[in-house]
């Protein structure tokens, strides 16, 4: 039986067609709530990696169509330290 690896959105951020809903912040502030949206990741940009007690983390800068209720399928630009994820349905199941 083959064992199948789990793709760690920790480790290695989120892929290009991933759809994902998370919470922004706009002022890095994560005391306070942050804005549910949901967007489709189009581009995405290494910043940096950094080694934590749980592994090396993976920091990104991602290109995204928001697809929220109220937006008209803006294009947004989001850092990996301002968002919170919640839920991530992928296409690429590999």
């Amino acid at each position: 039986m083959k064992k199948i690896k789990k793709y760690s959105v920790y480790k290695s951020g989120l892929r290009i067609g991933d759809l994902v809903t998370y919470d922004a912040f706009l002022f890095t502030n994560k005391r306070t709530h942050g804005y549910k949206k949901t967007s489709l990741v189009l581009n995405r940009k290494l910043l940096f990696k950094q080694d934590t007690s749980y592994g090396i983390k993976s920091f990104y800068e991602y290109e995204m169509m928001d697809f929220t209720k109220n937006n008209k399928h803006n294009l947004n630009t989001i850092k990996t330290q301002n968002m919170s994820i919640k839920s991530v349905n992928t296409a690429n199941k590999r």
